[in-house]
């Protein structure tokens, strides 16, 4: 359960994302990439924690799962920190266009 948490609160963050963009309210945007950041941390700290005590079953498979494994998470990260950025680049570009 603990490992479904970020999937789930990740699709909230989404929906305060799309929400933003209808409606342009700041504060959701804000909770997105507060909400965001946070799963980035939690899902790192999960999966290092795991696989240190030795209860991720994936990486205890092979060698070969574990590189996989680390480097799906490597993907998964900066995929994440990727869209933080273009969300907050979203919002720097409608801000500057309600100023002008």
């Amino acid at each position: 359960m603990l490992q479904l948490l970020p999937e789930f609160l990740m699709i909230i963050a989404g929906i305060l994302l799309f929400i933003y963009t209808l409606a342009h309210i700041a504060a959701l945007l804000l909770l997105y990439v507060i909400l965001a950041s946070s799963l980035c941390l939690y899902v790192l700290a999960f999966s290092i924690v795991s696989t240190t005590m030795g209860s991720n079953m994936i990486v205890n498979e092979s060698k070969m799962h574990l590189i996989a494994y680390w480097m799906y998470m490597a993907f998964s990260l900066v995929s994440m920190v990727y869209f933080m950025y273009i969300a907050v680049s979203y919002y720097k570009y409608n801000l500057d266009l309600s100023r002008s």
